[in-house]
C-alpha cells in the first residue's frame, strides 16, 4: 500500500484537475473514507452535504422558509461562498447545525430541488476548478462531477449503516426509528428528479458492510494506482 500510495502522490503533485468522487447513501464510511484519501494524498477533501448544510444553517439563521425555492436561490446568489485551508464559508461562516432529524430533512429538501443543486454545484465547480480534490456525496460523480478522474460508490447493509449512524447521531432516536429514517432518506434520494442517489457504468462499487476503513482505504488506493498510472 505504501508503494501505491507514494506513487499516487507523485502522480498528483504533477497533476491539476483530479477529482476523486465517493458516492453512496448515509452510514457507509464515505466521509472517512474521503477524509483519510485527502489527508494522506495532501489534497482537499470537500463535503457535499456540508455544501448543502452550510445553506441550510444560513436559512435557519434568517428564518426563510426552505420550501420556498426562489428564496433560497436568491439568499445563495447573494451569499459569498470562499474555500481556505479545506473549509467552505458562506458568508465567512463555517459553522453549521448539529445532525437532527429536522436539519438532515431541510438539507436533503434543498438538495433535491434541481435549480439549487444546480446552482450549487456550478458554484463549487468554479471555486475548485484546477485543485485535485476528494468530493463525497449522493451524486458527486454522476451528477456534480460527471468527468471526474476515478468515481466509487460506497454501500454497505441497512443494520451496519444504521449503526454507524447511531454512534454519531445527535438525536434521541431509537436504533429501529433510524433504521426506518434511513429507509425513507434512501427512498427519497434514490428517486428525486434531479441528481438522484445512483451507481453508474463508471462507478467502482464497494460493499463496506464487512469491512474495516482500513479495508476499504487499501482496496480504494489499489484502484485509484490502477485508474491513474496504468492506464
Amino acid at each position: 500500500t505504501m508503494n501505491y500510495l507514494e506513487d499516487i502522490k507523485c502522480f498528483v503533485r504533477n497533476n491539476r484537475g483530479l477529482v476523486i468522487a465517493i458516492d453512496g447513501p448515509a452510514g457507509t464510511g464515505k466521509s472517512t473514507l474521503a477524509r483519510k484519501l485527502a489527508e494522506n494524498l495532501s489534497i482537499n477533501f470537500i463535503s457535499m452535504g456540508n455544501m448543502f448544510r452550510l445553506v441550510a444553517t444560513e436559512l435557519i439563521r434568517r428564518e426563510i422558509s426552505y420550501s420556498n425555492t426562489d428564496e433560497v436561490i436568491k439568499l445563495i446568489n447573494e451569499s459569498q461562498f470562499e474555500f481556505e485551508n479545506g473549509q467552505f464559508y458562506m458568508n465567512g461562516d463555517n459553522r453549521i447545525n448539529e445532525k437532527t432529524e429536522i436539519f438532515d430533512y431541510i438539507t436533503s429538501y434543498i438538495a433535491s430541488k434541481q435549480e439549487i443543486h444546480k446552482l450549487v454545484s456550478k458554484m463549487l465547480r468554479t471555486i475548485v476548478k484546477n485543485h485535485n480534490i476528494v468530493i463525497d456525496g449522493r451524486a458527486a460523480g454522476s451528477c456534480v462531477f460527471p468527468e471526474a478522474t476515478v468515481k466509487f460508490f460506497l454501500d454497505a447493509n441497512l443494520d451496519v449503516r444504521a449503526d454507524r449512524r447511531f454512534i454519531e447521531s445527535k438525536d434521541e432516536l431509537s436504533h429501529n426509528k433510524l433504521k426506518r429514517k434511513m429507509v425513507e432518506r434512501d427512498l427519497r434520494d434514490s428517486n428525486r428528479e434531479y441528481a438522484p442517489l445512483l451507481c453508474t457504468a463508471q462507478h467502482i462499487f464497494i460493499d463496506s458492510t464487512n469491512k474495516s476503513i482500513d479495508d476499504v482505504y487499501n482496496q480504494v488506493l489499489r484502484y485509484i494506482y490502477y485508474s491513474l498510472i496504468l492506464t
